[in-house]
């Protein structure tokens, strides 16, 4: 890692060089489905492509998961110094859940808190690989964040994750007064897989005495059968490809839960009476098409949302902001409609 920390601003300059000489090249721009792939998302997918290092399905779990961080690494944008970070142990019907509560100076006493589940597929991720995400959310929010660890297939297939999200949740609810957080204000997000687990956990509390205040979906994986355009016309050239999804499904599920609606959101009886969501996919993305029609969904029960395609994105853009100059600019948007929606439910009360 120490390595890793002296290499990362050369790489991070090399791409953001490489992305303002393709935008200044007299070529062609990539463009699809009537997106254009931001030059500096193009310099990465070219960068991971010449890079020719091995796939991450190709890798035991446990080597893929280091390989992850060491990547993100590379791209990952600055980690704010925060007023607190204090790592929790939550009591779990099995044990203990690691998670990791980042203060920023400016946070409110008794303000907002927004609980993180990373991304990773349900294998790979942790409080580690999101470490500069969740102090980069906390410090443009200026609210509290909880970076939720969760048990990892395939050691710990479905519904594993899913108990610990909700498991983290209620801890969060129950123990919001001695952290110094409005119970009532406590909003559930996440990137990706952690989309996915947010949205459960919204879909499963949003009839509580204390439901989530806000849902934070971030490129979510919500319909796990794949069977949204975006998966056959983006299936390869964009960090995530098809083979890297076919392989964390294939550690993390049986076929009979991928239309779970405890596991897979869009199968879901009922959308109504759903807590406000910020929904955010990426133009060039195989999750694309599958987030933007949840949205919708969402919208048609009746629910509060904001939605935003982030045109010339690539997944995984929350934790390439030191060398995607809009994927920054992408997160200060998602933290500025964080801040009005959950200002707006307390505001409401």
């Amino acid at each position: 890692m120490k390595l890793l920390r002296t290499v990362a601003p050369l790489a991070q300059a090399a791409i953001r060089g490489a992305g303002s000489l393709l935008a200044s090249l007299p070529i062609a721009p990539h463009e699809r489905d009537g997106h254009r792939l931001d030059p500096h998302a193009r310099a990465v997918c070219l960068a991971a492509k010449l890079a020719r290092v091995p796939h991450l399905a190709t890798m035991k779990p446990a080597t893929a998961r280091r390989a992850m961080e060491e990547q993100m690494w590379l791209l990952d944008g600055p980690s704010p110094e925060m007023a607190e970070v204090r790592d929790i142990k939550l009591p779990a019907s099995w044990g203990e859940l690691p998670v990791r509560l980042y203060r920023p100076a400016n946070a409110e006493v008794g303000g907002p808190l927004i609980i993180w589940y990373h991304g990773g597929g349900w294998v790979i991720g942790s409080i580690t690989s999101h470490n500069g995400a969740c102090r980069r959310l906390a410090d443009a929010t200026g609210m509290a964040v909880l970076s939720a660890d969760y048990r990892l297939a395939p050691e710990h297939p479905c519904p594993a994750a899913w108990e610990d999200a909700l498991t983290i949740f209620d801890s969060a609810v129950a123990h919001a007064t001695d952290w110094g957080i409005d119970p009532a204000r406590i909003a559930v997000g996440g990137d990706s897989a952690g989309g996915n687990l947010a949205a459960t956990v919204a879909l499963a509390r949003a009839s509580s005495e204390r439901p989530p205040a806000l849902q934070i979906l971030l490129y979510p994986g919500v319909e796990l059968t794949r069977s949204f355009a975006s998966h056959k016309r983006l299936a390869e050239g964009y960090i995530l490809d098809d083979r890297l999804i076919g392989w964390m499904l294939s550690n993390t599920f049986s076929q009979l839960q991928l239309t779970d609606p405890a596991y897979s959101p869009w199968y879901a009886k009922s959308f109504t009476k759903q807590p406000p969501a910020i929904v955010i996919t990426a133009g060039f993305d195989v999750l694309r098409d599958e987030g933007d029609a949840y949205a919708v969904r969402l919208r048609d029960a009746g629910n509060k949302v904001e939605h935003r395609c982030e045109t010339g994105m690539i997944h995984g853009f929350q934790t390439m902001t030191g060398a995607i100059p809009e994927a920054e600019a992408a997160m200060q948007r998602l933290a500025k409609d964080a801040v009005r929606l959950l200002r707006g439910s307390h505001a409401e009360r």
